[in-house]
């Protein structure tokens, strides 16, 4: 699995590859109807959560990867939370308070809405990626070495997260994922295709038959994905190839009646 450095330098993004509009800011919660309803009391207005928005950037910019496996610019999307730019996710330090929300750009769906392809975002997927935020990955998913029971091993790779995201898995086991996403009984797996991507899917990118990056679509063509066992970024799929070269991608999608649940792990199901 590919490593990236501790620190890395972050500039605008050069070139050839292709910049991506901004997403237009819009409360998800809002859109998937998760506001309280009726009179509210004050006992109710000290608990609510403070819901904070994300804004990504109109232009990407690249950070500097340097590792025994890949040395050399990787393009990314920054965002803004709360007026501060952020360019990765810090998978142990909280963005912000463990009680508020982190709400995502809703994807701009501008075609096949009213295809049986289109997936709008749900809430168990929405709530997990703010977690992400508000308390921090190692927080919230625990990875456990076979070789040593009951000792955790922080962080896990990009594959314990993508997993975590699509079925909620907050406990499981550092294993070769190889052949594993084919037998899940709760997802499909599918050929790549941009035309019938939905938001959520799990895109795999493998080379040489052997899987090396697992990253998770947030809609218009962003994944969020984290970089072997280091840091956490928004990136474009032609961006994630240059860091984990591939000769073939797939997509690994959710049954839509596993959405609302918290999939246990397995290493064999």
């Amino acid at each position: 699995m590919n490593t990236v450095c501790a620190q890395p330098i972050y500039m605008k993004a050069v070139g050839n590859h292709e910049k991506k509009p901004a997403a237009t800011p819009v409360d998800l919660m809002k859109q998937l109807d998760l506001t309280d309803r009726g009179p509210a009391n004050p006992k109710d207005i000290a608990e609510r959560r403070v819901r904070h928005q994300i804004h990504f950037l109109d232009e990407e910019y690249y950070v500097f990867i340097d590792s025994p496996s890949y040395k050399g610019n990787a393009n990314i999307f920054p965002f803004q939370l709360n007026q501060k730019t952020f360019y990765k996710v810090d998978q142990h330090k909280p963005a912000v308070e463990q009680n508020d929300t982190v709400v995502l750009p809703l994807p701009e769906i501008t075609k096949g809405s009213g295809s049986k392809e289109f997936s709008p975002p749900w809430p168990a997927a929405l709530e997990r990626i703010s977690n992400v935020f508000t308390q921090g990955f190692n927080n919230v998913c625990q990875v456990i070495d076979c070789n040593a029971p009951g000792k955790f091993i922080y962080p896990g790779c990009c594959h314990h997260f993508a997993n975590y995201l699509a079925f909620g898995m907050t406990l499981q086991k550092f294993i070769d994922f190889n052949g594993w996403h084919d037998t899940l009984p709760f997802a499909s797996v599918l050929d790549f295709s941009q035309e019938t991507l939905r938001w959520g899917d799990v895109v795999q990118l493998f080379e040489h038959g052997k899987i090396v990056h697992s990253m998770f679509h947030v809609g218009d063509g962003i994944y969020m994905n984290k970089h072997g066992f280091n840091e956490i970024y928004f990136q474009s799929l032609p961006a994630c190839k240059v860091t984990y070269p591939s000769d073939f991608a797939r997509i690994v999608r959710v049954s839509p009646e596993y959405h609302s649940e918290k999939v246990e792990f397995r290493q064999t199901y």
